[in-house]
C-alpha cells in the first residue's frame, strides 16, 4: 500500500507546502474553498504516492496544529474560523483510500460528499449545542445582513421605491431557505468532485500511472435515467405546489448541477482535442461560466450527451485521455 523506497525529501516538500496554505487560509479566509481544496488534493496525493500512513500522518500534523493555534490564541468558539483544516485534513485522507481501494468516480464523489457534508455538519451541530447555543442564528443574521445589502444595492441602481425593495428581500429570503438543502449538497459533492482530480495530475507528472483507472473529467457522462430523473424533477417543480414543490425543487438543483458537469465534461473533452495549451482552455472555460446563459446551455448539453453520446465513449472506452 506504499512506495518500497518513498522519497522522504518530497515527502517533506509536499507537507511544507499542506502547511503553506494553512497559513495562507488563515491570513486570507475569504479564500478558504480554494486552499481546502489545494490542501484536501495534497494530502490525498500524498496517500496515492507514498502510502496512506504518509497521507494519514499529514492530516495528523493539520489536526494537531490547528487544534493547537484555536487553544493558543484562546479563541474558543470562533476556533470554527479554522475548520478548513479539518475538513481538508478528514477529506484528503478519506480521498486517498478511495484511490487505493480503487472506488469508482460516481462511489468515491458519493462517499466524499457524505464526509464533506459531516465536516460542516457536525461541528456546526455541536458548537451550537454544547459551546455557543445562539451561534447558527448569529451566523444567520451575518449571512442575511449580507443579502440585504446586496439587495438595498441592487434597489438603488434600480431607482426602486422601499416597498419595491422590502418585497424583494422576503422573496429572495424565502428562496434561499426553500433551496437551502440543494445548496449544501451541490457545495460539499463540487468539493468531492475537483480535489481527486487535482490529486491525480499531480501523481501522473510523477510519472504514477497505477490510478489511472480512475475516469478523466472529460469522460464523465450521465446515463439515460439520470437525464431522465431529471426532466421528471423539472416537469414534477412546476406542477406540484407547497412542500412538494420545495422538494422537487432541491432535487432539479442537485441533478442539474450533476448535469451541468456532465455539459462541461463534452466541452472540456472537444477544447482538449483541438487547444493543446492549458492555460489557453482555462481561459475559455472562466469565460463559459461568465456567460449569463450558459450554466442552462451546459446542463442542456449533458442531458443531449446522455442520448446521443456526442464523445462516442461507448466507442473509445471510458480511458479517454
Amino acid at each position: 500500500m506504499m512506495d518500497k523506497n518513498p522519497d522522504i525529501k518530497e515527502y517533506i516538500i509536499m507537507l511544507g507546502f499542506l502547511l503553506a496554505m494553512y497559513v495562507l487560509c488563515l491570513i486570507m479566509p475569504g479564500f478558504w474553498l480554494v486552499f481546502v481544496l489545494v490542501m484536501a488534493a495534497t494530502i490525498c496525493a500524498m496517500g496515492m504516492s507514498f502510502g496512506i500512513r504518509y497521507s494519514s500522518l499529514a492530516s495528523g500534523i493539520l489536526l494537531v496544529l490547528n487544534f493547537g493555534i484555536a487553544m493558543l490564541l484562546n479563541m474558543g468558539a470562533e476556533a470554527f474560523a479554522f475548520s478548513p483544516a479539518f475538513i481538508a485534513a478528514i477529506l484528503g485522507a478519506i480521498g486517498a483510500l478511495c484511490f487505493r481501494a480503487k472506488f469508482s468516480l460516481a462511489k468515491t464523489t458519493v462517499l466524499l460528499s457524505f464526509t464533506a457534508g459531516l465536516c460542516v455538519i457536525l461541528p456546526l451541530f455541536l458548537l451550537n449545542q454544547f459551546f455557543v447555543p445562539n451561534f447558527l442564528s448569529n451566523m444567520n443574521k451575518e449571512l442575511l445582513s449580507t443579502l440585504y445589502q446586496v439587495i438595498n444595492d441592487m434597489g438603488k441602481s434600480a431607482k426602486l421605491d422601499v416597498a419595491s425593495v422590502e418585497q424583494l428581500k422576503s422573496q429572495y429570503l424565502e428562496i434561499i431557505e426553500n433551496i437551502l438543502p440543494a445548496i449544501g449538497i451541490v457545495f460539499c459533492a463540487f468539493i468531492a468532485f475537483v480535489f481527486p482530480f487535482l490529486s491525480r495530475s499531480y501523481c501522473r507528472k510523477r510519472g504514477r500511472t497505477d490510478f489511472e483507472y480512475m475516469t478523466p473529467f472529460i469522460s464523465v457522462k450521465a446515463d439515460k435515467l439520470s437525464a431522465i430523473v431529471f426532466m421528471i424533477t423539472v416537469v414534477m417543480a412546476f406542477l406540484t405546489t407547497d412542500q412538494l414543490m420545495v422538494v422537487f425543487l432541491n432535487l432539479v438543483l442537485i441533478c442539474g448541477a450533476g448535469m451541468m458537469i456532465c455539459g462541461f465534461s463534452v466541452i472540456a473533452f472537444y477544447l482538449q482535442t483541438r487547444i493543446k495549451k492549458w492555460s489557453v482552455r482555462l481561459l475559455l472555460y472562466i469565460v463559459i461560466l461568465f456567460i449569463p446563459s450558459a450554466l442552462f446551455l451546459l446542463v442542456l448539453l449533458g442531458i443531449i450527451d446522455a442520448f446521443a453520446d456526442l464523445r462516442h465513449i461507448k466507442d473509445r472506452g471510458d480511458m479517454l485521455e
